[in-house]
This record gives structure tokens, sequence and C-alpha cells, in this order.
């Protein structure tokens, strides 16, 4: 890996949630768009934070579910599968049971601050259930958003304990690289 993305990614190291646990206690699931954001999180995870590979795993959401590409760029599973493999990090790729085309035409309107149903349904529920379908285990969900981006994720907590039904199942939400700019 190239020795001045290495020292980039150890200076943009910021000390961890006083509520986090420590990084080598999860089971990490990078959440990778391919874009510069979870691109840098994962850099950060290995190369800032020093987690070993065998700890983190490239999780991909994607909107078109099982469909010809219409959101998803057609390149993006070809550009992430290169990725995982640069970087030797196993790759899974989510999909939910309606793709987010097919969830406009339901509801007639497009997603929009008020109506977020494409972060619930085709990524955040779609995770949530394929997580639980691990069975027992702790997993940090760890996402390169830049607060940047906007006053609503510029509010948004570093860190949270997501909501848990099974006692023997804890996931919790990492905003890794949300207070610097990319």
């Amino acid at each position: 890996m190239n020795k001045d993305l290495i020292a980039l990614a150890e200076r943009l190291t910021v000390p961890l949630p006083k509520e986090m646990d420590h990084l080598s206690s999860y089971r990490i699931h990078a959440n990778c768009s391919g874009g510069k954001d979870s691109v840098a999180i994962v850099l950060m995870l290995l190369y800032g934070y020093k987690v070993p590979k065998e700890n983190i795993e490239l999780v991909h959401m994607r909107v078109d579910a099982d469909e010809d590409a219409f959101f998803d760029w057609k390149e993006t599973d070809e550009y992430l599968d290169y990725l995982a493999n640069k970087l030797e990090l196993p790759l899974v790729i989510l999909r939910g049971e309606k793709s987010l085309k097919a969830r406009i035409e339901d509801r007639r309107k497009f997603p929009s601050g008020q109506t977020q149903f494409c972060t619930s349904y085709t990524k955040r529920d779609v995770y949530s259930k394929w997580v639980r379908g691990l069975g027992p285990g702790k997993f940090l969900c760890a996402s390169g958003e830049r607060a940047a981006e906007s006053a609503r994720r510029a509010g948004k907590p570093v860190f949270q304990v997501i909501k848990r039904r099974m006692p023997q199942l804890r996931i919790d939400k990492w905003i890794g690289c949300g207070r610097f700019i990319i």
C-alpha cells in the first residue's frame, strides 16, 4: 500500500468515542458504496486504527435489489470486487426484496428529507435483517459520512448503540470520518 496513504490514514485517526468499545472487540462491517467516504473509513480502519483484516468485512447495500442497474452504477459491483481483492477483504453485497425504483413507483414520490425511505428500506432494514441472521455476536457498522455534506449529517451522533431485540446480539454504529473533510 502507498506509504503516503498510510501516513494520511494515521494522521486522520481521531480518538474513539468513550462509550464505544475497543475496535478489536467487534466484527466490523464497513459500509462500502465504493465512494471516497466509504473507502476512507476502510483505509482508516486498516491503516489508521490498525484493525486486522480478519475483523473487517466490506458491506454494500445494492438499492436496485436484483434488478438491472438503475440507481446503482452498473460498474459498481465490478469496482467493489476489485477494491475487496486489492485490500484483501471479504465483500458482502446485500439486496432488499424490492428495489428503490419499485418503492418510488409504489409511493409515487421520490425520497426526500421528510420521506427517507431509500435509507430505511433499501439500506438500514436490509442490513439489520442480515446481521440478525448471523446469530450471536458483537458487530460494528462503520460508516464514512462527511458532516460537511449537510446540516442533517452534521447533527448525527458519531456513535450509537442500535436497539437490539436479542440480548446475545449487539450492533453498534460508528460514523468514523464524519467530523473532517476528506
